[in-house]
């Protein structure tokens, strides 16, 4: 049949017709193609929308979607190679390598348990991070931040920035164990200006001791006096021979190798160095901005304690508050020793920081005003243990929760938000860990880490009265502790719209005797709804939509058009080396396509 122009012309209009339609339709989704539909136990549908791991199974966990520029990327954690970053290219996935960055010479020993990504000032930044929990550095090299517009990567925070010196040992003097001095002299091939060097970091870049790090006491012309700091809130020897440490549980031990001469090395200093030049800055656990300024959260530093950062620019970055809000066992929050010890036979911590890591940013949402609140991890030492609470105000940040707040020692803004375990059976039943925030019902809720049960808790003014916070889960409200299953320690909690709140677990190995005889059943997923103090939960999936594997459901993100993603990773915060489950296929992907009934 010969076609008119005019029919030709009717078909082309009615085929742009029917794409526009389907471009705005419900049924016709933009973004990564399905790989598989699931349904949820309350008959939501989700679609997975990537391979797990992107093809690769060590990519065991996404700890960061981000929409920027209609591409959504995925930050990955692998324990195996490092971090790896993928984006859409509109229906499909591809890796996104960056030189110095994605395959620079230490990442890989960047597994990235910690990390964000988020849009400040038209710019996507990411932050990667390394090492582990616990007081040992190992293998940290400390975090990272790199920014994209959209055209180009640049380094903000990098091995690749600060004050940079490179070159060979050629004598080594003073590295073993009780030779007299902790520390070592390394005599070098380069040429220095007198103590230049000092508070920097020096990294062997070749040999059997390639990776290990020293921080640098003083320096001559063509000497560096180094300290070994490998353990936190000790004075080490410096020792260059090859040395086996005992890692916090349940990381297994770990060696580092000898050092000789001939060994190159690298010299970096200042705030754009790594971790903002200092190693035990392992990682920035979230970025938040807030009145037009971008802030990030330091974790995992036993040596010195968790701090906030904050940048006008995103390039020039500055302490927002002291190391660990500036409060140390056995003191007050003047530095003056208390002589008092809220748990007997804790002085020996006395001086160690009460916070060692910063998690997740909060924003209660008040009327004509933003409050940005953070917790910080409790750690054991004569000022007790539990959760801290802190909050921004105009002259800095102030405790709401912590055991100074007020003069008496009950209440909900004592550690742990009144639970720190020290009424019942111990660090295991304390509220240790402010994991996540979302608002809801104009009250901002957190996810509550406890390793017998997380909680989920809620406060209507973020105030240091007692009485500002509330149980939503756990404690005596109608859904116990870990929504029914207590080796659900922690929650990843977000804000769906006006009417759902969602929680996805952290299934981790605790101390109750539902782990030993439940069977391996994989993270829950729950929604929520209706008033704060009469919530309604549903189980969306308490099986990890049928895969035993999944440890979290972690990363959740709406784009701009209202989609939203849900992370199933294989691995959890505190999953040792090669401890994923076994018939493990790496962390997935799944966008939500129904509407909740």
């Amino acid at each position: 049949m010969k076609l008119s122009w005019q029919r030709i012309y009717r078909f082309l209009s009615m085929f742009c017709m029917v794409a526009l339609v389907c471009a705005f339709a419900a049924g016709c989704k933009k973004g990564p193609k399905t790989i598989r539909t699931v349904r949820g136990e309350d008959r939501s549908k989700w679609e997975q929308v990537n391979k797990p791991g992107f093809g690769n199974k060590e990519n065991g966990g996404i700890i960061a979607l981000c929409e920027f520029k209609d591409s959504i990327y995925a930050l990955t954690r692998n324990d195996a190679t490092g971090f790896e970053l993928w984006q859409t290219n509109g229906r499909n996935w591809e890796q996104v390598l960056v030189a110095g960055f994605t395959d620079g010479i230490f990442h890989d020993r960047m597994n990235n348990v910690w990390g964000d990504m988020i849009i400040f000032n038209d710019k996507m930044y990411v932050t990667v991070s390394s090492g582990f929990q616990g007081s040992k550095l190992y293998k940290s090299v400390g975090f990272e931040i790199w920014r994209y517009d959209g055209t180009a990567w640049e380094a903000v925070v990098s091995h690749t920035l600060g004050e940079q010196v490179t070159g060979t040992l050629s004598a080594i003097d003073s590295c073993a164990a009780a030779d007299g001095t902790s520390t070592a002299v390394f005599t070098v091939s380069a040429s220095l200006t007198d103590n230049a060097s000092a508070g920097g970091i020096l990294w062997i870049t070749s040999g059997a001791g390639k990776g290990r790090t020293f921080d640098i006491v003083g320096n001559t012309v063509d000497t560096v006096t180094v300290q070994e700091n490998e353990v936190a809130g000790t004075v080490e020897d410096t020792v260059c021979a090859s040395q086996t440490f005992n890692a916090d549980p349940p990381f297994p031990q770990y060696t580092v190798g000898a050092i000789a001469v001939g060994d190159s090395f690298k010299i970096i200093k200042g705030v754009t160095a790594n971790g903002f030049g200092e190693l035990w800055n392992k990682s920035i656990v979230d970025l938040e901005v807030y009145n037009g300024e971008l802030y990030a959260s330091v974790g995992f530093n036993y040596e010195k304690g968790a701090r906030v950062w904050k940048s006008a620019d995103g390039k020039t970055w500055t302490p927002s508050s002291e190391y660990s809000m500036g409060f140390y066992h056995g003191y007050d929050h003047g530095g003056n020793p208390t002589g008092v010890c809220i748990v007997p036979g804790q002085e020996a911590r006395n001086g160690q920081p009460v916070s060692s890591s910063f998690p997740k940013f909060g924003k209660l949402i008040l009327p004509g005003e933003e409050v940005l609140v953070i917790g910080g991890t409790g750690t054991q030492g004569c000022n007790g243990r539990g959760v801290r609470i802190f909050r921004l105000y105009d002259d800095g940040w102030k405790p709401i929760v912590d055991d100074s707040v007020d003069n008496n020692t009950t209440g909900t803004n004592e550690n742990g938000i009144g639970d720190d375990g020290s009424s019942s059976s111990g660090f295991p039943a304390s509220n240790f860990q402010a994991w996540s925030w979302a608002m809801h019902d104009d009250n901002l809720f957190t996810g509550m880490g406890r390793l017998i049960g997380g909680r989920i808790l809620y406060t209507p003014n973020a105030d240091p009265a007692d009485g500002s916070w509330y149980y939503a889960v756990g404690h005596g409200a109608t859904e116990t502790e870990g929504l029914g299953y207590t080796p659900n320690i922690a929650f990843n909690i977000f804000n769906l719209d006006n009417t759902t709140l969602l929680a996805g677990t952290i299934e981790e190995e605790s101390f109750t005797a539902d782990y030993v005889i439940a069977a391996e059943r994989g993270a829950d997923l729950w929604r929520a709804s209706g008033a704060a103090d009469a919530l309604t939960w549903t189980a969306i999936t308490t099986t990890a939509f049928k895969d035993s594997t999944i440890l979290q459901f972690e990363a959740p993100y709406k784009t701009a058009d209202g989609t939203f993603y849900m992370v199933a990773s294989c691995l959890g915060p505190s999953t040792p080396l090669d401890g994923a489950r076994e018939g493990y296929t790496g962390a997935k992907i799944y966008r939500l396509a129904s509407k909740f009934k």
